[in-house]
């Protein structure tokens, strides 16, 4: 078992585990529960001889010295922010690559694999916030993914920087995002195929390896509604 699994005494395991059995199957208990007294004792026919738990750190002291990942080792593997997360729902679990999926997967894998072998997880989240809500053990995790976003922004590469760079200032000036809107329909329109993009040239290229992207609106929302107001809608 890893460290952060140890709490004071019974009363505060059998709170856990009515919360973790609540928020992750909404049942009282499950039949995964196991109460477990140590070695028999002298005057018992029945029981093992020794029991012997080994408790492993794998990093999570590291961890807790920082103020804000700390929060991390407060989850309880209830699986809630995995059943209301809207990506988790529609990509399952496999596409996270680690045995923690979901936004549980996100926040502690990073942590344990490192930022940069991981970034994609964190940084491909909406941070609508779902899992904050749910979350039976109150760890903010879009706190936790725009921190570690924070920490791979000096990982970037030039490019990478110029074009986030350019994308914050088409984004503060609606002229220029119109316009870039504008050229990436006329790009990717020659992209589409039965109303999806299923592969483009260049390094973007590789998101396509394993999803497509709904081609771009004819018109943005602003077009519409400009539309309906001629209109007297």
């Amino acid at each position: 078992m890893s460290l952060e699994k140890v709490v004071p005494d019974i009363k505060d395991a059998l709170h856990i585990i009515r919360i973790l059995c609540r928020n992750c199957v909404g049942q009282k208990i499950s039949g995964y529960v196991t109460l477990d007294t140590g070695p028999a004792r002298p005057d018992e026919t029945d029981g093992p001889k020794e029991l012997h738990i080994v408790i492993l750190d794998n990093g999570r002291s590291e961890i807790y010295k920082d103020p804000v990942t700390r929060q991390v080792l407060r989850c309880i593997r209830c699986g809630a922010c995995l059943n209301i997360c809207p990506v988790y729902s529609k990509i399952g679990g496999y596409p996270y690559g680690f045995a923690y999926s979901g936004p549980m997967g996100q926040m502690l894998n990073p942590l344990l694999l490192g930022l940069e072998q991981t970034k994609e997880l964190f940084c491909s989240c909406t941070l609508c916030g779902a899992c904050r809500e749910v979350c039976p053990a109150g760890i903010d995790h879009p706190e936790l993914f725009l921190y570690y976003r924070s920490k791979i922004a000096g990982m970037m590469e030039a490019g990478e920087k110029a074009l986030y760079a350019s994308a914050a200032l088409a984004m503060q000036n609606g002229l220029a995002w119109n316009l870039v809107i504008k050229s990436a329909r006329l790009v990717l329109s020659k992209k589409v195929h039965e109303g999806y993009i299923s592969s483009i040239e260049g390094k973007a290229g590789g998101w396509f390896s394993c999803r497509d992207l709904p081609k771009i609106a004819d018109r943005t929302f602003h077009e519409l509604w400009k539309g309906l107001s001629r209109n007297g809608a």
